[in-house]
């Protein structure tokens, strides 16, 4: 028996250290399984174009002075007459956008999204005076650098638009906004400057020799066509003559109508008895 306690007690601490490394063995096993790393999330897929416009349209109110400006900047450069671009929603400017809904199929006294979006406002982050100098150093007439939006000014953004295939109606959008910004020289303007226009001064100031228009069409026969000759025969430049009412047309019928002291807005009665269409 004194044998067999002895040979226990020699082989004792082998047995113990055993005991430890199996022991130390599960814990680190134990200790594994809880420092597993957690399954990363997918990364959330970046929001499309249309829902950053969406988001930046929410964010507009025509109760905001500055989404006000924009809008009488773009109503005019579109071919309305807002009046003052002062960020204020005065009659005069009411009445120039519910004039452009009912031509846009926007049921006029809209303040949503929808007349904003139609405008393009959420394309305009350019001041006027960085309009101006853009067009300037492409080679087109913008007038003074003044932060004014002015007839030259709108003249020389319709010009630049046609040139280069960006749209007929000139509202401002994405492709607009960017070839303004390029440095690509196929931008530049290709065309002379016109000997005849003054360098200095407002282009509405200028008309040239005024010709004689006779027409028998009727206020109510009268289309685009007839108007754009109408218009040149009294010196104003509608750019080439088209079937349809062309930006440059546009502007020549809007700056024809405020030097007469016209109503503002498309082929109306007024503006076709002045320029000699005959009653019917």
């Amino acid at each position: 028996m004194k044998l067999i306690f002895q040979a226990y007690l020699r082989f004792l601490p082998l047995f113990c250290l055993l005991l430890v490394f199996i022991a130390g063995c599960k814990g680190s096993k134990k200790a594994e399984g809880l420092k597993k790393t957690p399954v990363s999330e997918a990364p959330a897929p970046p929001e499309t174009e249309e829902a950053l416009i969406e988001k930046k349209l929410a964010a507009m109110s025509f109760s905001d002075s500055a989404v006000v400006k924009k809008v009488q900047v773009l109503l005019y450069l579109s071919g309305y007459n807002p009046g003052k671009t002062d960020g204020l929603m005065k009659p005069q400017t009411e009445d120039a956008l519910k004039n452009y809904q009912t031509e846009h199929q926007i049921a006029p006294g809209d303040r949503t999204a929808l007349t904003l979006r139609a405008l393009g406002v959420h394309f305009l982050d350019l001041e006027v005076k960085d309009m101006q100098q853009l067009l300037e150093q492409k080679g087109y007439n913008p007038g003074p650098i003044d932060n004014i939006i002015g007839p030259m000014t709108r003249t020389a953004y319709l010009e630049f638009i046609n040139d280069n295939g960006l749209g007929i109606n000139g509202i401002i959008s994405k492709e607009i906004t960017t070839a303004l910004l390029s440095n690509d020289p196929k931008y530049i303007n290709q065309h002379p400057p016109d000997e005849n226009t003054p360098a200095d001064g407002d282009i509405a100031d200028y008309i040239a020799p005024v010709t004689t228009f006779v027409t028998q069409v009727t206020i109510s026969q009268a289309k685009v066509i007839d108007v754009q000759r109408a218009l040149i025969a009294k010196g104003y430049d509608t750019g080439p003559v088209s079937p349809i009412p062309t930006p440059q047309f546009k502007d020549a019928l809007f700056r024809y109508q405020t030097d007469k002291q016209l109503p503002v807005g498309g082929m109306n009665e007024e503006t076709l008895r002045s320029l000699g269409f005959k009653e019917d």
